[in-house]
This record gives C-alpha cells, structure tokens and sequence, in this order.
C-alpha cells in the first residue's frame, strides 16, 4: 500500500494554484493587448457652427456609446473594449465649434469628451474600418437623409434640440 505524503499534496496543490494563476493573468494581458487602440484624435472646426471628429485606431474601429448634453454643450462617445494610446488626454482648440476634447480612459473603454459652443446635431459619416469620422454641426434634414442610413444609422443620430 502507498502512503500519500501531504506535504507533497500541499506542493502539489501549491504549483497547480501558480499555474492557474499565471495561465490567468497571460489570458488577461492577451485581451487587453488585443483591444484596440485609439492613436490618433483630430478636430477640424470648419466653422463656427460646423466641425469633424477623427478617431483612428489600430485595429479596427470599436462599437460606440454616446450622449449629448445641452446646456452645457458637451457630446460624450464611449469607445467600448478600447484602449487609448494617445500622449495626451487634454486638447484645446479655438475659433470653431469643438472647444476642447477629454480623452479619459474608464473601465472597459475609453471616453471622448467633446465641449461645444452650442448643441448641435450630428452624424456618424462612412470611413476606413479603423475610423471613426463624426460631423457636427447645424446639419438640414436633406444632410442627414443623404448621409445617415436609417436602417443602421438611427441610433447613431440624436437630436438635443427637439427638432
């Protein structure tokens, strides 16, 4: 008959829980070096009442979430599973409609925080899979149904004026 020794039970059960862990933790770095990343943010003010947000990544563009404020004007867009490899998370820019972007990762994503001179519409304009392009502006309802598909792009439109 074999007798078990339990110190070498205890080892045993000590190098499995290492393993476990270290197998863990390689999977959990995996995911987040495989979100992808936000590497470039640009702001065009086209005029005073008109702008386009630019995010590009380096894999392919992740979902978003997003929300509007209007007083004060502010428009929000969650960047889901994403990470940002940006320098900075503060930007100004002046004469224009988009007076200063927040670039603040959270949890799980990243969040762009956009203040405006004023509330204004928006829409989600086409662009290369690793892109995301948003005009905003004072946009006519001719604009928007050239330019917004309504079978997908609905949510994508949020009017805060109550036009």
């Amino acid at each position: 008959m074999k007798i078990i020794n339990l110190n070498n039970l205890n080892a045993v059960k000590q190098n499995m829980f290492i393993r476990l862990t270290v197998i863990f933790l390689t999977l959990a770095i995996s995911k987040v070096a495989l979100a992808t990343s936000l590497v470039e943010l640009s702001v065009s003010n086209t005029s005073d009442t008109t702008a386009e947000v630019k995010m590009v990544f380096d894999d392919n563009a992740p979902d978003i979430e997003h929300f509007l404020i209007e007083s004060p004007a502010k428009m929000s867009i969650d960047l889901l599973g994403a990470t940002s490899s940006l320098d900075k998370k503060s930007f100004t820019y002046s004469g224009g409609l988009v007076v200063s972007a927040f670039v603040l990762p959270v949890q799980g994503k990243v969040r762009v925080v956009l203040s405006l001179e004023n509330a204004v519409h928006f829409k989600l304009s086409d662009s290369e899979s690793n892109e995301l392009i948003f005009v905003l502006g004072d946009l006519t309802s001719s604009e928007l149904e050239s330019t917004v598909d309504y079978d997908e792009g609905l949510d994508d439109l949020i009017v805060i004026d109550g036009n």
